[in-house]
């Protein structure tokens, strides 16, 4: 009979940390990008990467784009 409590408890434990592990890795944010760069720099020289050989910079304006209840 110890030995089955012993099981059990071990099992339990398992579970519970299983559970608590499992809700806590849906709240992590894995990417975020505010764009709170100074206006009139190119988005270039904020780390981004030009791509099809565009020879004008796209440059950061203000206000910015906005996202209500971000």
């Amino acid at each position: 009979m110890k030995i089955m409590k012993s099981t059990f408890s071990k099992i339990l434990l398992i579970l519970s940390i299983g559970l608590f592990t499992w809700q806590a890795s849906f709240g992590q944010l894995l990417m975020t990008e505010d764009f709170d760069y100074v206006a009139g720099t190119a988005l270039s020289a904020n780390g981004w990467t030009v791509h099809s050989g565009t020879t004008n910079p796209i440059l950061v304006v203000t206000p910015g784009l906005s996202f209500a209840g971000y």
